[in-house]
Protein backbone atom coordinates (compact mmCIF):
# COMPACT_ATOMS: atom_id res chain seq x y z
CA UNK A 1 0.00 0.00 0.00
CA UNK A 2 2.55 2.72 0.79
CA UNK A 3 4.73 1.74 -2.18
CA UNK A 4 1.15 2.73 -4.30
CA UNK A 5 1.03 6.14 -2.10
CA UNK A 6 4.62 7.03 -2.93
CA UNK A 7 4.00 6.19 -6.69
CA UNK A 8 0.83 8.16 -6.78
CA UNK A 9 3.32 11.36 -5.29
CA UNK A 10 5.88 10.89 -7.75
CA UNK A 11 3.58 10.35 -10.44
CA UNK A 12 3.59 14.02 -12.83
CA UNK A 13 2.05 14.23 -15.86
CA UNK A 14 3.87 16.59 -18.40
CA UNK A 15 2.37 20.08 -17.45
CA UNK A 16 3.76 18.99 -13.87
CA UNK A 17 7.47 18.32 -14.96
CA UNK A 18 7.97 21.62 -16.85
CA UNK A 19 6.59 23.46 -13.90
CA UNK A 20 8.69 21.53 -11.81
CA UNK A 21 11.67 22.07 -14.19
CA UNK A 22 11.03 25.88 -14.10
CA UNK A 23 10.88 26.26 -10.86
CA UNK A 24 14.61 24.08 -10.38
CA UNK A 25 16.06 26.53 -12.99
CA UNK A 26 14.75 29.62 -10.88
CA UNK A 27 16.23 28.23 -7.81
CA UNK A 28 19.62 27.52 -9.14
CA UNK A 29 19.35 31.11 -10.80
CA UNK A 30 18.65 33.18 -8.05
CA UNK A 31 21.43 30.99 -5.94
CA UNK A 32 24.05 31.91 -8.73
CA UNK A 33 23.51 35.13 -9.89
CA UNK A 34 24.86 36.70 -5.81
CA UNK A 35 28.10 35.29 -6.82
CA UNK A 36 28.23 36.07 -10.27
CA UNK A 37 28.07 39.93 -9.38
CA UNK A 38 29.40 40.10 -6.20
CA UNK A 39 31.96 42.47 -6.46
CA UNK A 40 35.65 41.79 -5.85
CA UNK A 41 38.12 43.34 -3.26
CA UNK A 42 40.18 45.93 -4.30
CA UNK A 43 43.80 44.81 -4.06
CA UNK A 44 45.95 47.18 -2.10
CA UNK A 45 49.29 48.43 -3.44
CA UNK A 46 52.40 47.80 -1.16
CA UNK A 47 52.88 51.15 -0.52
CA UNK A 48 48.66 51.84 0.41
CA UNK A 49 49.16 48.92 2.77
CA UNK A 50 52.47 50.00 4.15
CA UNK A 51 50.73 53.81 5.05
CA UNK A 52 48.13 51.50 6.48
CA UNK A 53 50.20 50.28 8.86
CA UNK A 54 52.46 53.45 9.70
CA UNK A 55 48.81 55.18 10.65
CA UNK A 56 47.67 52.21 13.27
CA UNK A 57 51.28 52.16 14.53
CA UNK A 58 51.20 56.27 15.33
CA UNK A 59 47.63 55.81 16.69
CA UNK A 60 48.89 52.75 19.13
CA UNK A 61 51.91 54.71 20.15
CA UNK A 62 50.45 57.95 20.73
CA UNK A 63 46.93 56.48 23.04
CA UNK A 64 49.86 55.02 24.95
CA UNK A 65 52.42 58.14 25.38
CA UNK A 66 49.49 60.74 25.47
CA UNK A 67 46.83 59.00 27.86
CA UNK A 68 46.35 61.23 30.75
CA UNK A 69 47.05 58.96 33.25
CA UNK A 70 50.79 58.45 32.01
CA UNK A 71 51.43 62.55 31.44
CA UNK A 72 54.10 63.82 33.99
CA UNK A 73 53.01 66.52 36.66
CA UNK A 74 55.59 68.83 34.93
CA UNK A 75 53.27 68.70 31.58
CA UNK A 76 52.50 72.42 30.86
CA UNK A 77 51.35 72.05 26.77
CA UNK A 78 47.65 72.64 26.30
CA UNK A 79 46.52 69.46 25.79
CA UNK A 80 42.23 68.50 24.05
CA UNK A 81 39.79 66.27 25.77
CA UNK A 82 41.05 62.96 24.90
CA UNK A 83 44.43 63.98 26.66
CA UNK A 84 46.49 64.46 23.57
CA UNK A 85 48.80 67.30 22.77
CA UNK A 86 47.95 70.41 20.52
CA UNK A 87 49.94 73.04 18.70
CA UNK A 88 50.02 76.09 20.83
CA UNK A 89 51.58 79.20 19.09
CA UNK A 90 52.14 80.43 21.96
CA UNK A 91 54.87 78.03 22.79
CA UNK A 92 56.61 78.15 19.51
CA UNK A 93 60.13 80.10 19.16
CA UNK A 94 60.07 79.74 15.09
CA UNK A 95 63.49 80.25 13.72
CA UNK A 96 64.97 78.98 10.61
CA UNK A 97 65.35 75.28 10.09
CA UNK A 98 65.45 72.58 7.54
CA UNK A 99 63.10 69.59 8.63
CA UNK A 100 65.21 67.24 6.45
CA UNK A 101 67.89 67.52 9.71
CA UNK A 102 66.31 69.21 12.29
CA UNK A 103 66.50 67.36 15.68
CA UNK A 104 63.41 66.28 18.02
CA UNK A 105 64.53 69.20 20.38
CA UNK A 106 64.35 71.84 17.19
CA UNK A 107 60.89 70.38 16.15
CA UNK A 108 60.12 71.08 20.32
CA UNK A 109 61.32 74.21 20.50
CA UNK A 110 59.16 74.90 17.63
CA UNK A 111 56.30 73.91 19.38
CA UNK A 112 55.52 70.71 17.81
CA UNK A 113 53.76 68.31 19.52
CA UNK A 114 55.48 64.73 20.27
CA UNK A 115 53.15 62.60 18.04
CA UNK A 116 53.52 64.99 15.30
CA UNK A 117 57.85 64.67 15.74
CA UNK A 118 57.08 60.73 16.15
CA UNK A 119 55.26 61.28 12.36
CA UNK A 120 58.01 63.01 10.99
CA UNK A 121 60.52 60.40 12.40
CA UNK A 122 59.12 57.86 10.91
CA UNK A 123 58.37 59.73 7.28
CA UNK A 124 61.93 60.29 7.33
CA UNK A 125 63.64 56.81 8.36
CA UNK A 126 61.14 54.96 5.49
CA UNK A 127 63.25 57.08 2.86
CA UNK A 128 60.65 60.47 2.97
CA UNK A 129 62.32 63.56 2.33
CA UNK A 130 61.31 67.58 2.48
CA UNK A 131 61.92 68.91 -1.13
CA UNK A 132 60.06 72.26 -0.54
CA UNK A 133 58.30 73.80 2.39
CA UNK A 134 54.66 73.02 1.47
CA UNK A 135 55.84 69.10 1.56
CA UNK A 136 55.55 69.60 5.68
CA UNK A 137 51.30 70.20 5.34
CA UNK A 138 51.43 66.77 3.81
CA UNK A 139 52.65 65.21 6.83
CA UNK A 140 49.87 62.91 8.54
CA UNK A 141 48.09 65.10 11.21
CA UNK A 142 50.62 67.86 10.78
CA UNK A 143 48.44 70.43 12.89
CA UNK A 144 47.59 73.38 10.34
CA UNK A 145 48.40 76.79 12.03
CA UNK A 146 51.67 75.16 12.74
CA UNK A 147 51.97 75.14 9.08
CA UNK A 148 50.86 78.90 8.70
CA UNK A 149 53.17 80.20 10.74
CA UNK A 150 56.33 77.69 10.42
CA UNK A 151 55.85 78.08 6.21
CA UNK A 152 58.18 81.31 6.13
CA UNK A 153 60.70 79.52 8.49
CA UNK A 154 61.48 76.09 6.16
CA UNK A 155 64.84 76.58 4.94
CA UNK A 156 65.62 73.71 2.56
CA UNK A 157 68.71 73.74 0.63
CA UNK A 158 68.62 72.78 -3.04
CA UNK A 159 70.69 70.03 -4.46
CA UNK A 160 74.38 70.68 -5.33
CA UNK A 161 74.60 69.94 -9.24
CA UNK A 162 77.93 71.25 -10.01
CA UNK A 163 79.12 68.02 -8.47
CA UNK A 164 77.28 66.08 -11.01
CA UNK A 165 79.07 68.05 -13.66
CA UNK A 166 82.86 69.23 -12.27
CA UNK A 167 83.08 66.63 -10.05
CA UNK A 168 83.13 67.29 -6.31
CA UNK A 169 85.00 71.02 -7.15
CA UNK A 170 86.88 72.47 -4.53
CA UNK A 171 86.05 73.39 -0.87
CA UNK A 172 85.67 76.43 -2.05
CA UNK A 173 82.88 75.66 -4.55
CA UNK A 174 81.46 73.72 -2.06
CA UNK A 175 81.49 76.19 0.78
CA UNK A 176 80.43 79.34 -1.78
CA UNK A 177 77.10 76.80 -2.54
CA UNK A 178 76.64 76.42 0.73
CA UNK A 179 76.29 80.30 1.69
CA UNK A 180 74.31 80.98 -1.59
CA UNK A 181 71.37 78.83 0.20
CA UNK A 182 71.40 80.65 3.58
CA UNK A 183 68.12 82.42 3.84
CA UNK A 184 68.42 85.83 4.22
CA UNK A 185 68.11 87.26 8.12
CA UNK A 186 64.81 89.90 8.55
CA UNK A 187 65.78 93.71 9.56
CA UNK A 188 64.47 95.66 11.92
CA UNK A 189 61.32 97.12 10.91
CA UNK A 190 59.87 101.22 11.89
CA UNK A 191 56.68 100.59 11.06
CA UNK A 192 56.21 103.98 10.66
CA UNK A 193 58.72 104.97 8.38
CA UNK A 194 59.61 101.40 6.59
CA UNK A 195 58.63 101.45 2.39
CA UNK A 196 57.68 98.35 0.78
CA UNK A 197 61.45 96.77 0.49
CA UNK A 198 61.16 96.60 4.23
CA UNK A 199 58.03 95.03 5.43
CA UNK A 200 58.70 92.27 2.09
CA UNK A 201 62.00 91.39 4.05
CA UNK A 202 59.92 89.90 6.70
CA UNK A 203 59.22 85.99 6.42
CA UNK A 204 55.44 85.96 5.39
CA UNK A 205 54.79 89.29 3.31
CA UNK A 206 55.30 89.75 0.23
CA UNK A 207 54.26 92.43 -2.08
CA UNK A 208 50.00 92.67 -1.90
CA UNK A 209 50.54 92.69 2.31
CA UNK A 210 53.38 95.32 2.21
CA UNK A 211 51.25 97.21 -0.22
CA UNK A 212 47.85 96.37 2.35
CA UNK A 213 50.15 97.54 5.38
CA UNK A 214 51.45 100.96 4.04
CA UNK A 215 47.78 101.65 2.85
CA UNK A 216 46.25 101.19 6.45
CA UNK A 217 49.36 102.87 8.07
CA UNK A 218 48.32 106.03 5.78
CA UNK A 219 44.51 105.83 6.62
CA UNK A 220 45.35 105.76 10.02
CA UNK A 221 47.49 108.55 10.11
CA UNK A 222 50.51 106.05 11.51
CA UNK A 223 50.74 103.62 14.05
CA UNK A 224 50.65 104.63 17.61
CA UNK A 225 51.06 100.85 18.64
CA UNK A 226 52.86 97.83 16.88
CA UNK A 227 49.41 95.27 17.54
CA UNK A 228 47.81 97.97 14.81
CA UNK A 229 50.35 96.46 12.70
CA UNK A 230 47.93 93.05 13.02
CA UNK A 231 44.84 95.09 12.16
CA UNK A 232 45.57 95.33 8.40
CA UNK A 233 43.12 93.22 6.23
CA UNK A 234 44.80 90.23 5.26
CA UNK A 235 47.42 89.66 7.29
CA UNK A 236 46.85 86.37 9.29
CA UNK A 237 47.47 86.69 13.08
CA UNK A 238 50.39 83.58 12.68
CA UNK A 239 52.43 85.87 10.17
CA UNK A 240 51.76 89.20 12.82
CA UNK A 241 53.15 86.78 15.62
CA UNK A 242 56.09 85.52 13.67
CA UNK A 243 57.62 89.38 12.13
CA UNK A 244 56.37 90.88 15.70
CA UNK A 245 60.17 90.62 17.13
CA UNK A 246 61.52 92.18 14.19
CA UNK A 247 58.80 95.67 14.26
CA UNK A 248 60.05 98.61 16.19
CA UNK A 249 57.57 102.12 17.17
CA UNK A 250 58.81 104.89 15.72
CA UNK A 251 58.14 108.62 15.75
CA UNK A 252 55.04 109.20 13.60
CA UNK A 253 55.50 110.60 10.08
CA UNK A 254 53.14 113.33 8.36
CA UNK A 255 49.54 114.06 9.87
CA UNK A 256 48.44 111.98 12.48
CA UNK A 257 45.30 113.79 13.99
CA UNK A 258 42.03 114.87 12.93
CA UNK A 259 40.39 118.43 13.96
CA UNK A 260 37.23 117.78 15.49
CA UNK A 261 36.46 121.18 15.23
CA UNK A 262 37.15 121.90 11.41
CA UNK A 263 37.39 118.45 9.50
CA UNK A 264 34.72 117.73 7.32
CA UNK A 265 32.76 113.83 7.04
CA UNK A 266 34.65 112.87 4.22
CA UNK A 267 37.59 113.01 6.40
CA UNK A 268 36.38 111.69 9.51
CA UNK A 269 34.64 108.93 7.48
CA UNK A 270 37.93 107.82 5.72
CA UNK A 271 39.31 107.18 8.69
CA UNK A 272 39.77 103.11 9.63
CA UNK A 273 38.20 103.59 12.86
CA UNK A 274 34.88 105.27 11.88
CA UNK A 275 31.93 104.29 9.86
CA UNK A 276 29.88 106.77 7.87
CA UNK A 277 27.21 106.81 9.83
CA UNK A 278 29.76 108.41 13.15
CA UNK A 279 31.41 110.56 11.06
CA UNK A 280 27.72 112.00 9.96
CA UNK A 281 26.72 111.96 13.63
CA UNK A 282 30.45 113.75 14.67
CA UNK A 283 29.71 116.81 12.54
CA UNK A 284 25.43 117.08 13.35
CA UNK A 285 26.35 116.99 17.12
CA UNK A 286 29.41 119.79 16.52
CA UNK A 287 26.60 121.67 14.24
CA UNK A 288 23.96 121.74 17.27
CA UNK A 289 26.13 122.08 20.38
CA UNK A 290 29.02 123.98 19.11
CA UNK A 291 32.94 123.36 19.07
CA UNK A 292 34.32 120.73 21.06
CA UNK A 293 35.87 121.74 24.35
CA UNK A 294 38.39 118.86 24.76
CA UNK A 295 38.43 116.20 22.20
CA UNK A 296 36.71 113.58 25.00
CA UNK A 297 33.44 115.47 24.30
CA UNK A 298 32.77 113.51 21.31
CA UNK A 299 32.02 110.08 23.62
CA UNK A 300 28.88 112.42 24.07
CA UNK A 301 27.92 111.38 20.80
CA UNK A 302 25.34 108.06 20.59
CA UNK A 303 27.13 106.11 17.97
CA UNK A 304 30.61 106.96 19.58
CA UNK A 305 31.39 104.10 22.42
CA UNK A 306 34.06 104.32 25.03
CA UNK A 307 35.88 101.64 22.87
CA UNK A 308 35.74 103.42 19.89
CA UNK A 309 36.82 106.26 21.63
CA UNK A 310 40.20 105.05 23.56
CA UNK A 311 41.14 103.40 19.36
CA UNK A 312 40.54 106.92 18.28
CA UNK A 313 42.08 109.20 20.46
CA UNK A 314 45.60 109.75 19.44
CA UNK A 315 43.97 110.96 16.13
CA UNK A 316 41.80 113.34 17.45
CA UNK A 317 42.43 117.04 18.81
CA UNK A 318 40.53 120.28 19.29
CA UNK A 319 43.19 122.75 17.87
Amino acid sequence: MWQKWIGSLLDFNRKERRGLLFLLVLIISLWLVPIYFSEKKPEISASELEMLQLKKTEAASSEQNFYPGNRPSSFSKRTNRGGREEFNPANSKPFFFNPNTASDQDWKNLGIPDRNIHTIRNYLSKGGKFRKPDDLARIYGFPPAAYELLMPYVSIPKPDTTRFQQGYGSDLTRQNNIHRFIPRKPIIVPVNAADSAAWESLPGIGPKLALRIINFRSKLGGFHTIEQVGETFGLPDSTFQAVRPFLVLDSLSGPSVLNLNHCTPEALQSHPYLSYRQAKAIIAYRQQHGPFIKKEDVMRVALVTEEIYSRLAPYLTVN
